[in-house]
């Protein structure tokens, strides 16, 4: 201790444990400055390494000083924190005998403000209540009407009636606020639910109506359609029978051409054969016979014709109203549904068709 209080005496900043380590240190710096090695020649290598090890024994045994002179002022310190800690505690057990009454007194007196402050504070916030019915307002009101000013409120107790008299008023004038609100709002309802009504008897007279247009509109349409196909089927089968009559007439009259010829050729030749001539004017006959045969088949054969188209037509023209329908069920308007099958029946949308 007088060793080290003598080295302080000349020099603060220096421990004399140290010295002898310091007037070596101005030796190893000028030595290792000095020091040169072949680190990558296997001999300088381990010299180089050999003055390092040197360096580290230095080192560990200043460390070890280090240790040496630290562990007296550690053990010092530990005891005086120790018996610095007992002396607190006894002085801290002598505060805590009179602290105990005096912070059990500031816990009652606390409870007792927080408590009456509590219960103005909650008829206070009475007044500032808002979106309530006036039946809730009545009912804050009559809580308000039990709050009790009395001896239980102590200091409290004028102030708590000011507050009483602000709640009281303040609330009367919400129920009167409520009921005009309620009343007015009761009406607004009355008026949209009327308003609602009559929007949607409109929508559904109005959907009505649309439906009449477009069925009148489809029945009109189809009328117009089967009139065009009678007419067209009437022009077709007068056009065939006009076409019958002139191929009947032209066949009449190559066949009277035949008769004339074989009967000039009978005249010429009947001399010469008279079974020729019969025969001649049996073929003129029978010619007249097949031509009129054939005229009365074409009419045959156009009528069953006519007859499939219009019952092919008629079965498309269900099975497209069953899917018009369909599609209306699905809730497409009508109109749209129409639109939809002509275009499908017609071939206009890719990859699909109707199966008749």
């Amino acid at each position: 201790m007088s060793q080290s209080a003598e080295v302080i005496q000349f020099n603060k900043n220096e421990i004399a444990a140290f010295s002898e380590f310091r007037s070596q240190l101005a030796t190893l710096k000028h030595d290792n400055s000095k020091a040169v090695f072949n680190y990558t020649d296997p001999k300088g290598n381990k010299e180089a390494r050999s003055h390092i090890y040197k360096l580290r024994q230095t080192k560990s045994a200043v460390d070890k000083v280090r240790k040496e002179q630290k562990q007296e002022s550690l053990d010092y310190g530990r005891r005086v924190d120790q018996q610095a800690r007992e002396i607190s505690e006894e002085i801290e057990g002598m505060i805590e005998l009179h602290e105990v009454p005096l912070r059990e007194i500031e816990v009652k007196e606390a409870a007792r403000v927080a408590g009456i402050k509590e219960r103005m504070a909650t008829m206070e916030a009475y007044a500032h209540i808002d979106e309530f019915t006036s039946g809730d307002v009545k009912a804050l009101l009559a809580g308000v009407e039990a709050f009790a000013i009395d001896d239980s409120l102590q200091e409290f107790q004028a102030e708590a009636a000011i507050i009483k008299d602000g709640a009281r008023a303040a609330i009367a004038k919400m129920i009167e606020s409520s009921e005009k609100r309620e009343a007015d709002q009761a009406e607004l309802d009355r008026l949209r639910a009327l308003a609602v009504e009559q929007q949607r008897k409109d929508h559904d007279a109005k959907i009505a109506q649309d439906a009449r247009d477009q069925a009148q509109a489809e029945s009109d349409m189809k009328a117009a359609d089967e009139k065009r196909d009678r007419d067209a089927s009437e022009a077709r089968l007068k056009l065939q029978a006009e076409t019958a009559d002139r191929n009947r007439l032209d066949a009449e009259k190559r066949a009277q051409d035949a008769v004339d010829r074989a009967a000039s050729d009978i005249k010429e030749a009947a001399e010469a054969n008279d079974r020729n001539i019969a025969a001649i004017a049996q073929r003129a006959t029978d010619d007249a016979a097949r031509v009129e045969r054939d005229r009365l088949a074409a009419i045959a054969t156009e009528a069953a014709e006519q007859k499939r188209r219009e019952a092919d037509k008629k079965h498309k023209a269900a099975i497209n109203n069953a899917a018009v329908d369909a599609l209306i069920a699905g809730g497409i308007d009508a109109k749209t549904s129409k639109e939809v099958i002509t275009l499908i029946a017609k071939g206009g949308v890719t990859n699909v068709t109707i199966r008749y």
